[in-house]
Formats: structure tokens, C-alpha cells, sequence
């Protein structure tokens, strides 16, 4: 197992050459529990932001929640561009519009954990989307002037619950490959991002790497709080069992990390075409209030 202890603050807005220009980052799930976050976290950075959302007004309410009065400041909410839509359901040409220009695609979707999000339609939400947001940026990369436009990035929050399909995680225990045999049968939710990872870990042979670069972030357990420092692996180190005392990441810290990705070039090329799982950092210390 490697490991790497990631102190953000190394990765601060001036640390690299990425980070000297502002960044158009296309965010979808962004009224998510933790799409939420990179969104507002991003226009806290002065990035721009498009958004691809059911309901704007809904988008607004979340980044409030986070950050009482932000949807209301313009010097915040000024660069953030919504479109409201159902990604699954819009069609191709539109989406290859709002992705051209992008240097970066977040996507936080998920279904909801209720009982039409677990059991109904539709199946493939995440891996539908996936393949149309990689297919789009593929027709547009395609249309830019060859070496003149660096890949675009696309960052896929997953889960250490999903398996590296690439092969890098140890054999689970037999329970727990009973119980993720039984939610895989059961729960939509599971399904679906396990095809989403699976697709990923083999788009290079559809998308070329000059056009699109990606990772899938697979944060540990999740709880609601401040954004802290953060530890990364290239497997899971705890049980499916074991709860948050095995580890745990705020969504907070979730979305601070995939902003890194995005911003830092050499924390890119550590884990490029990876599933690299994310924990708060034993030591908790917070950096964003």
C-alpha cells in the first residue's frame, strides 16, 4: 500500500503554474451534498463556474447552507453560470456547447437515498452521464487545434466501497464480498457506480489521453463538516465494516481535494488514470471554516 500524507496548504493558489490563470470548471451534481461545496469552494477561489442543475433555485438554497448569504453576493455568485437541466436527458449537441471551454469537468452525482433514488429509474444516472460528458468532450477536444488545448480533466467522485476495477484493491473479506454481491443485486445506487468506474478505468481506448485526462476520487466514510487536511491511498485501508473508526472524510475535504486535482499539476500526474481513495487526515486539522 502506498500513501500520501497531503498537506493542502502546500497546494495553495500560487504553489503552481496551473494555478496562475483563472480555471472554467463544468460542475455537475452540484446541488449534491458535497457538489455543493465544489461549487462554492471554487467561486471562493475565483474560478468560474458552470453548473448543470434541475432546479438553480435549489442550487442557491445548498450554497447558502454552506455559506449563510452567499447565493446573494455577487462578488461569489457572479461567475457562476447554471444551466437548468437533466443532464441524462439533454441532448448531446447541448452539452458539447457547455463543455467547450472547460479546462475541468467535477462530477458529484448520486442517486438519492430514498426509495425511488434506490429502486426506480433511472438505473445508470452516473454511468449514462459519464459516458455522454467523456463523449462530449471528446467531439470538442476533437474540433480544437491539434496541441494548441491542454486535455480536459474529469474528476468522478466514486466510493472506496466501489472496487478498483483496475485491479489495485486487496481481496475483501468474505462477508464483505457477500454484502457487496447482495447491494450490487439490490440497490441501484451500487450498480451504477460500479459500471461508472468500470467504464472510466477503460475510456482511454475511447477518449485519447490528449484529449481527456481522469480520475476517479473514492472518498471513505462521509459526515458533514469543516474541510481539513487530507491523506490518499491507492486502495482502501479499512473494512466495509468498520464505520468512521476506521476513517472518514467530510464532504467538505472531498470537494477541496478534487479542487486540487484540478488546480495542482504535479498532484495531478501522481494519480492520473487512478482510483485513489481519500481520508481526513489523522491529525484533523481544519482549513477552511
Amino acid at each position: 500500500m502506498s500513501s500520501s500524507n497531503l498537506d493542502v496548504s502546500d497546494y495553495s493558489a500560487d504553489s503552481t503554474s496551473s494555478q496562475t490563470k483563472r480555471k472554467r470548471i463544468l460542475v455537475v451534481g452540484g446541488t449534491g451534498q458535497t457538489g455543493k461545496h465544489v461549487v462554492l469552494q471554487l467561486l471562493q477561489r475565483r474560478h468560474n463556474v458552470r453548473a448543470i442543475v434541475r432546479s438553480k433555485e435549489r442550487l442557491y438554497n445548498q450554497l447558502d447552507t454552506v455559506l449563510p448569504d452567499s447565493a446573494s453576493n455577487i462578488h461569489i455568485v457572479g461567475r457562476l453560470q447554471t444551466t437548468e437541466a437533466s443532464i441524462h436527458a439533454m441532448p448531446q449537441e447541448e452539452l458539447e456547447k457547455i463543455v467547450d471551454g472547460c479546462d475541468a469537468v467535477v462530477v458529484c452525482l448520486g442517486h438519492n437515498l430514498n426509495f425511488r433514488g434506490l429502486f426506480l429509474p433511472p438505473r445508470r444516472l452516473v454511468t449514462d452521464s459519464v459516458q455522454k460528458l467523456c463523449s462530449a468532450i471528446d467531439v470538442v477536444n476533437s474540433n480544437a487545434l491539434e496541441g494548441k488545448k491542454p486535455p480536459t480533466k474529469m474528476i468522478v467522485m466514486g466510493s472506496d466501497g466501489v472496487a478498483d476495477p483496475l485491479g489495485g484493491d486487496d481481496r475483501r473479506k468474505l462477508s464483505e464480498r457477500v454484502t457487496l454481491s447482495l447491494l450490487r443485486r439490490l440497490l441501484i445506487p451500487h450498480a451504477d457506480n460500479e459500471a461508472a468506474a468500470s467504464y472510466m478505468s477503460s475510456v482511454s481506448s475511447v477518449v485519447p489521453t490528449s484529449r481527456m485526462e481522469w480520475l476517479v476520487l473514492r472518498p471513505t466514510d462521509l459526515v458533514n463538516g469543516s474541510a481539513t487536511k487530507y491523506d490518499m491511498f491507492d486502495k482502501p485501508t479499512k473494512g466495509l465494516f468498520d464505520g468512521t473508526k476506521g476513517g472518514k472524510t467530510t464532504r467538505a475535504t472531498v470537494a477541496q481535494c478534487m479542487i486540487d486535482f484540478v488546480l495542482t499539476d504535479e498532484l495531478w500526474e501522481s494519480w492520473k488514470g487512478k482510483f485513489p481513495v481519500i481520508h481526513d487526515s489523522m491529525g484533523g486539522d481544519v482549513i477552511v471554516k
